[in-house]
């Protein structure tokens, strides 16, 4: 079975010269179809840098990344790879399905078949009932889940997750990360959640710890 993302050397340095800061040392690594992981390290640590380079959000400095389950699809968001930031960010203009269905709409869906895609994502979360509901008219662990909602819509087969539950209370961080793991179970999605937090990352099954830019797997080095 052919892995989702394979990292190969990968460094990521921000700035030249002097002011250069090395985010991410020689790192090689891969993830395969259903894997639960969770990248846990301190703020600084390099585990953001290292999940945005595997997403495809950001390109390393040196080294490569394949996607070779995903045939390194071009259109990789929405689509093959989701992404939940720490912070929803929803347009406040816009109400819950709206919001769901807008990276759909963006990415040239036909309205009828984003709103179908939106209202399924809702329901499978059990958040239908707030498919009308303003942004601001949520509690911060409704519009986490409502931007989990948002991904899912786009049928990922691997799912990121950035620090999702770092601003939430204990009882909306639980909501969420349920809905992250159920979600990826029933859709057979691979999940990779970066988080500070050892109850959010006892509840996946692999642990990968970043420290100083460097990535570490069950205890040894993961780096080329």
């Amino acid at each position: 079975m052919a892995p989702l993302v394979i990292a190969n050397a990968i460094t990521r340095c921000f700035g030249t010269g002097a002011s250069a800061v090395d985010a991410l040392h020689s790192t090689s690594c891969s993830i395969v179809p259903s894997a639960h992981i969770a990248i846990v390290g301190s703020s600084g640590s390099g585990k953001s840098t290292l999940l945005h380079l595997l997403a495809g959000l950001d390109q390393p400095t040196s080294g490569s990344i394949e996607w070779p389950a995903l045939a390194d699809a071009p259109r990789l968001r929405p689509g093959p790879i989701g992404v939940i930031f720490q912070s929803p960010s929803l347009v406040p203009a816009l109400d819950v399905v709206e919001n769901v269905e807008l990276p759909l709409l963006l990415a040239g869906d036909h309205p009828s078949a984003a709103r179908l895609s939106a209202l399924a994502a809702l329901t499978r979360l059990g958040l239908e009932a707030l498919a009308t509901k303003l942004p601001d008219e949520l509690s911060g662990g409704q519009a986490q889940r409502v931007a989990v909602a948002r991904v899912l819509a786009g049928h990922p087969r691997l799912m990121f997750a950035d620090e999702p539950t770092g601003q939430l209370d204990h009882a909306s961080a639980v909501d969420v990360i349920d809905a992250l793991i159920s979600a990826s179970i029933a859709t057979n999605a691979a999940l990779v959640v970066a988080t500070h937090d050892p109850l959010v990352a006892a509840r996946l099954q692999d642990h990968w710890t970043m420290r100083d830019g460097v990535l570490t797997t069950t205890g040894v080095p993961c780096s080329a």
